[in-house]
C-alpha cells in the first residue's frame, strides 16, 4: 500500500515537473521565434520618429492607418505607402509567430503564473528590470532598492497585460502586434523611470 501511495506521489510530482519543463521549452521557442520580429519593430518605431502611445491611435489598425495618413510628414518614412508596406511586413511576421507557436499560446492562460515568472527571469528582449541597476554603496542602498522594486512592479503590470493579449492570441496577428508593441514600450518606460529614479539617489 505504501509503495502504491509513494508511486502515485512520484507520478504526480515528476509529471508536474515534466509539464513545467515542457512549458518553459515552449516559451524559449516562442522567444527565439520573436527575435526577428522585435528587431523589425525597433526599426519601425525608429522610423515613426515620434513618441506615440495614445490608445486612440493604437487601439486598432484603422485608427493607426488614419494617424499615419495625417502624420506621415513627421516620420522618417518616405511616404505613406512605404510605412504601410513595413507595417504589413510586421503583421506577416506576427502571423508566422502565431502559426508556429500554437501549442504555447494554448497553454499561456493555464500557465499564467509560470509565464509571468519566465517573462521576468528571461524577458523576450532586453535585460531583466531587476538587474539593470545594482546598489553599490550602503548610503544609497535603500533608495536604489526602492527604485528597483518599483520598476519590477511596473514591469509586472506590463507583463500581466501582455499575458492577457497572448491568452487571446487567436484574435489574430493585428491584435498581437498592437499588444506586443504596447508591452515593449511599457517595459522601456519602466526601465527609463528606474534609471531616473536611481540617478536621484544620493
Amino acid at each position: 500500500m505504501k509503495k502504491l501511495v509513494f508511486g502515485l506521489i512520484a507520478t504526480v510530482l515528476f509529471g508536474s515537473l515534466s509539464y513545467g519543463q515542457e512549458f518553459k521549452s515552449l516559451y524559449e521557442n516562442y522567444k527565439k521565434s520573436t527575435e526577428v520580429f522585435y528587431s523589425g519593430l525597433n526599426d519601425f518605431d525608429n522610423n515613426l520618429n515620434v513618441d506615440v502611445d495614445d490608445l486612440s491611435v493604437f487601439k486598432s489598425e484603422e485608427s493607426f492607418k488614419i494617424w499615419l495618413k495625417e502624420n506621415i510628414s513627421k516620420t522618417k518614412f518616405k511616404d505613406e505607402e512605404e510605412a504601410i508596406k513595413k507595417y504589413n511586413e510586421q503583421i506577416g511576421l506576427m502571423l508566422e509567430i502565431l502559426k508556429n507557436n500554437l501549442d504555447f499560446l494554448k497553454q499561456v492562460k493555464e500557465n499564467n503564473k509560470e509565464f509571468l515568472n519566465l517573462l521576468q527571469e528571461s524577458p523576450l528582449y532586453g535585460t531583466p528590470l531587476s538587474s539593470i541597476i545594482k546598489p553599490n554603496n550602503t548610503v544609497a542602498f535603500g533608495c536604489i532598492n526602492d527604485c528597483i522594486n518599483n520598476a519590477v512592479s511596473c514591469g509586472s503590470d506590463a507583463d500581466a497585460t501582455y499575458a492577457e493579449t497572448l491568452a487571446g492570441g487567436f484574435g489574430g496577428a493585428v491584435a498581437m502586434w498592437f499588444g506586443s508593441r504596447a508591452h515593449k514600450r511599457a517595459l522601456a518606460l519602466c526601465a527609463s523611470t528606474l534609471t531616473s529614479c536611481a540617478d536621484g539617489c544620493q
